[in-house]
């Protein structure tokens, strides 16, 4: 809120009109969800790509995000929201926390195992 207090101070419209839909599809996405529904993993990325945004405007200078998800998991399925507590935790922790540029790195590698059948013998 603050990044767009001072968009508005500025009067530098067309950013703070960026930002405000960034945010609205942001609080859409967390009140629609449902705590006990699971998501795509490509929607929770999504999701927090919007959040990510939102904090590069006001961290460019300090940080660069690195997202890499492997097209095998993209449709997997976890908790609405589970990943959100970690961006936000990486921003308000490390990028927030340090005057020099952090890199926000982060990905899903793909592990296969093998199933094992049961010995039926």
């Amino acid at each position: 809120m603050n990044s767009l207090a001072t968009l508005v101070n500025r009067r530098d419209v067309s950013e703070a009109e960026g930002m405000i839909g960034e945010f609205s599809a942001l609080l859409r996405y967390g009140l629609a969800a449902d705590p006990v529904a699971e998501v795509e993993l490509a929607d929770e990325v999504d999701m927090q790509l919007r959040y990510l945004t939102l904090a590069r405007r006001r961290f460019a200078h300090l940080m660069t995000v690195t997202i890499d998800v492997d097209d095998d998991v993209r449709h997997a399925r976890l908790p609405a929201l589970i990943l959100q507590p970690l961006v936000e935790n990486a921003i308000k922790h490390g990028v927030a926390m340090t005057s020099v540029r952090a890199a926000l790195d982060t990905g899903v590698p793909v592990r296969r195992e093998h199933a094992r059948r049961p010995d039926r013998g």
